[in-house]
């Protein structure tokens, strides 16, 4: 069904992962993760500072795992967004099928109307034609003519 074509449910699903990005909710989401990667940083570099840690290896590397802490939360914050926006679009689609469905089957093209037509005449000239007049196919062999004698099997 075209509705659930792999294209159709990627671009409803980017549409509303668009409107997830430009939502305020998204701008609190990132400035919460922000601004919790730089108190980490801050509390982190106060720690080390007050241990006399500052201005080892350690103290070094801290700026970057806090930054990192924070890029993290953000690709949570982005990643739960494109979940909830899939989400929302298979719901739209399933909405959209049902809305679909009732509605009622769509019209019958010219195309399939002669179709049935056709198959409809075409059953007719079987009834007509090639069963015989008490509605039984006529079979050379069957339950009322008998089946033809068993020759045993093949040697």
């Amino acid at each position: 069904m075209a509705l659930f074509a792999p294209q159709n449910v990627l671009n409803t699903t980017n549409q509303f992962y668009g409107q997830f990005l430009q939502s305020p909710a998204y701008a609190q989401a990132l400035q919460h993760a922000y601004t919790g990667g730089n108190a980490l940083q801050n509390t982190l570099a106060a720690s080390l500072g007050a241990r006399g840690l500052g201005s080892t290896g350690i103290g070094a590397i801290a700026p970057g795992l806090a930054t990192s802490a924070a890029s993290g939360m953000a690709g949570q914050v982005r990643t739960q967004g494109y979940d909830q926006a899939q989400h929302a679009a298979f719901e739209s689609l399933l909405g959209q099928l049902h809305g679909l469905s009732a509605a009622g089957p769509p019209p019958q093209s010219a195309f399939a109307q002669g179709i049935g037509g056709g198959i409809q005449d075409f059953s007719q000239f079987l009834g007509n034609y090639l069963l015989p007049r008490g509605g039984q196919p006529s079979m050379p062999y069957g339950p009322t003519t008998g089946y033809p004698p068993y020759s045993g099997y093949p040697r």
